[in-house]
C-alpha cells in the first residue's frame, strides 16, 4: 500500500511465474490494483526484472537465489523479508502415469521421494550462492 501510496517505482516480471502470481496475491491482500506509470510490468525473467529495477531505482519481489547471484551486480537493498505472507513455497507432484502417456510413474515417484526425503532435503539445504542459503524448508 506504502509503494502504491507513494507512486514509487515497482517493476513487476508480468510473465505469470510463481513469484509474479505471489506478488499479484499481496497486491490484492493490500487491496491495491496496480497500474499507472509508477508500475513496471517488464515481462522478463527474474535476473532480467532484478537489472530493471536496478536501473529503474525500484522496488521488486525477488525470490532469494536470484538476488544472491545478482546482489554484486546491482545496487539494490532488501527493504523486508522474512514475512510469512512473503513466502513463495516450492512444490513437486508427481504426473499421473494413468492420465498422461509415457509417463514413467515409478522413477516420478522416486523422484519425489529422494527430493523430499533426507538426501534430497539435505541437497536443497546445502544449496549456496555466494555463501548464503537461499532455500528455507519446512520441518517436517
Amino acid at each position: 500500500r506504502t509503494i502504491a501510496a507513494a507512486k514509487a517505482r515497482f517493476v513487476s516480471r508480468a510473465d505469470e511465474s510463481g513469484t509474479h502470481r505471489k506478488e499479484m496475491a499481496l497486491w490484492t491482500s493490500a487491496g491495491v490494483n496496480p497500474g499507472g506509470t509508477w508500475y513496471i510490468a517488464a515481462g522478463v525473467g527474474m535476473g532480467a526484472t532484478l537489472r530493471v529495477a536496478d536501473e529503474r531505482a525500484a522496488y521488486v519481489l525477488s525470490d532469494e537465489a536470484t538476488f544472491a547471484a545478482l546482489k554484486r551486480k546491482v545496487d539494490l537493498a532488501i527493504v523486508s523479508a522474512g514475512d510469512p505472507r512473503l513466502s513463495n513455497v516450492y512444490a513437486v507432484l508427481p504426473v499421473n502415469g494413468a492420465r498422461i502417456r509415457g509417463v514413467d510413474t515409478p522413477d516420478a515417484e522416486a523422484f519425489v521421494r529422494w527430493l523430499t526425503s533426507g538426501n534430497g532435503r539435505a541437497v536443497i539445504a546445502g544449496y549456496r550462492i555466494g555463501g548464503e542459503a537461499v532455500f528455507r524448508l519446512p520441518v517436517h
